[in-house]
């Protein structure tokens, strides 16, 4: 059923080319916000010449990887999570885009940097040994790296205060927001798990009736809509969505029946861990609900379960991102 959400190379390299572009609108609004509350004894260029790094660095890696990352993501969404309800995908890759842009890519931004200083003598001297130049590869490799690690011991300071400031906004700010995020998540997996719940039941009749037809795109629209009138539910009318927390143990119902019916196959069921991940999210939620009218476990014991809970959807779906690039780049 999930062929007809395959997507296509045209797609993926369009997904990949937002990101890109996104990348440089990203550093440009840190650069507005964030420079000014660098340290001052540091230039305006100083400031300027960070951002053109960070930029200069994420850009080089992307593009010199551009193939191997469209065909990484193309495995990724077309076969490793091809066990997976295209409603989770949804759900899981939100989460992992927000946190990619709040964590992740401020975390890993300085590391890039120093490893950029290795990387880019690497990839010059590579081609020249190609071309049978070995002893101009090793000359350029040493005295460019040397270069590189030269400039970048200039710019430790500005650019470990810089990457501290960075590191520690957006720490806080995901501290500030875990609630709103957490929130959200949970509008989107609760129509996630309704509606995969909705397609087994067609699915369950499909299979006793051939020419019952499977509205996989009535209800993908089905999902949106609810999940929108969750949110805007939870950010206009205050509802509590954590009280609607259990209904994300559907997917455990869904899944269930799904390997007694035989409709699940793969070895590595990678919709079983979703399951029980939907599970623990439905879970920690309806402890927030519970929390508000007896004391439990304790708000700030709940906040962190959420960032757990967060963080290790975000892991897994990266661990699976990976992975998938290194079979690109391995070669499939």
């Amino acid at each position: 059923m999930n062929d007809v959400f395959r997507y296509n190379n045209m797609t993926i390299r369009m997904f990949v080319d937002l990101f890109i572009v996104s990348i440089v609108i990203y550093f440009f609004v840190i650069g507005v916000y964030i420079t000014p509350l660098v340290n001052s004894e540091f230039s305006y260029l100083m400031k300027i010449s960070i951002l053109m790094i960070l930029i200069t660095t994420w850009l080089f890696i992307l593009l010199n990887n551009y193939d191997v990352i469209v065909e990484g993501l193309n495995i990724f969404l077309n076969k490793t999570l091809e066990g997976l309800s295209f409603f989770y995908k949804v759900f899981y890759t939100i989460i992992a885009i927000v946190l990619t842009y709040v964590l992740i890519i401020p975390l890993v931004s300085p590391l890039l940097i120093i490893a950029m200083a290795l990387y880019l003598p690497y990839i010059i001297a590579r081609k020249l040994a190609i071309r049978n130049h070995h002893a101009l590869s090793v000359i350029v490799f040493f005295g460019l790296a040397t270069v590189l690690v030269y400039l970048l011991i200039i710019m430790v300071i500005p650019l470990y205060v810089y990457a501290k400031l960075t590191v520690l906004l957006f720490i806080n700010l995901f501290d500030f927001i875990i609630y709103l995020i957490y929130s959200i998540a949970m509008c989107i997996g609760i129509s996630a798990s309704l509606c995969d719940f909705i397609l087994l039941i067609y699915e369950g009749a499909h299979a006793y009736d051939a020419s019952v037809e499977v509205p996989l795109k009535k209800i993908l629209i089905t999902q949106i809509l609810i999940s929108l009138i969750l949110i805007g539910g939870f950010l206009y009318y205050k509802i509590e969505i954590a009280s609607l927390g259990l209904l994300m143990s559907l997917s455990i119902l869904s899944w269930y029946i799904r390997r007694s019916k035989g409709l699940i196959r793969d070895n590595l069921d990678i919709s079983m861990f979703s399951a029980l991940l939907f599970v623990i999210f439905g879970g920690v939620s309806f402890l927030r609900f519970l929390e508000k009218y007896y004391s439990i476990a304790g708000i700030t014991i709940i906040k962190l379960l959420e960032k757990v809970v967060l963080i290790l959807a975000t892991l897994v779906y990266f661990l699976l991102l990976i992975f998938s690039m290194y079979l690109a780049k391995r070669g499939g």
